[in-house]
């Protein structure tokens, strides 16, 4: 198994303690790398929800991960940024995460840095809704969908928005994102019934499923 196997399950999953625990045992038994660092920097740093003790060991590794991008002569110094700014972002540091999205942009290719401004104003506008800061959460979204070039990932952007509208009671701007969102992965894709869309009133969330029919 190698680091993007062992990245790729764990997103697909749902990402608790135990599990984490487990991709980092796996990580910590890959041959050592800036990407195997960078990842385990993210995976301590999502960790320390569940266990504090944690937190100095992602701040480690993510100092480790800041002193190796200046060897040129590493590859993969773009992915390790990205996990770096994602450790970052875990533990709240909104200006560390800020500054390995800079170096993550400044390490991408040319044909890849659209997709590295995508990637973390995405996130940081994940990280802001998720603490209960919306409008700077739409701010970020609005900034993603910029920089957009897959139509997979703008759909993805669209259910972030849809859900930070309806978490501020903005309706008719949910219903349009979610719209959007409904049509490209279905209904059953939107997760109308989750708790993102609480803040809409229950006879929009009946009147979507009636439209698109009910999976």
């Amino acid at each position: 198994m190698n680091a993007t196997v062992v990245w790729q399950k764990l997103l697909s999953e749902e990402m608790t303690g135990d599990r984490l625990k487990e991709a980092l045992a796996q990580v910590e038994q890959l041959p050592s790398s800036i990407g195997t660092q960078g990842m385990q920097a993210e995976i301590l740093a999502k960790l320390s929800r569940w266990d504090a003790e944690r937190e100095p060991q992602a701040r480690s590794a993510i100092d480790a991960v800041s002193t190796a991008l200046d060897d040129a002569s590493l590859p993969h110094r773009c992915e390790a940024a990205l996990h770096a700014f994602g450790a970052a972002l875990s533990l709240g540091d909104i200006s560390l995460s800020e500054h390995f999205f800079e170096r993550a942009t400044e390490l991408a290719s040319d044909d890849g840095r659209m997709q590295v401004r995508m990637y973390c104003h995405n996130n940081l506008g994940c990280h802001y809704r998720g603490k209960g800061e919306y409008e700077k959460a739409l701010h970020q979204l609005k900034k993603a969908l910029e920089y957009t070039e897959v139509d997979e990932d703008a759909v993805a952007i669209h259910w972030n928005m849809a859900a930070t509208h309806a978490k501020l009671g903005n309706v008719d701007e949910a219903k349009a994102h979610l719209e959007r969102v409904i049509d490209a992965w279905g209904l059953s894709g939107a997760r109308l019934e989750t708790h993102w869309f609480d803040g809409l009133p229950a006879a929009v969330l009946r009147e979507m499923r009636e439209r698109y029919g009910a999976q």
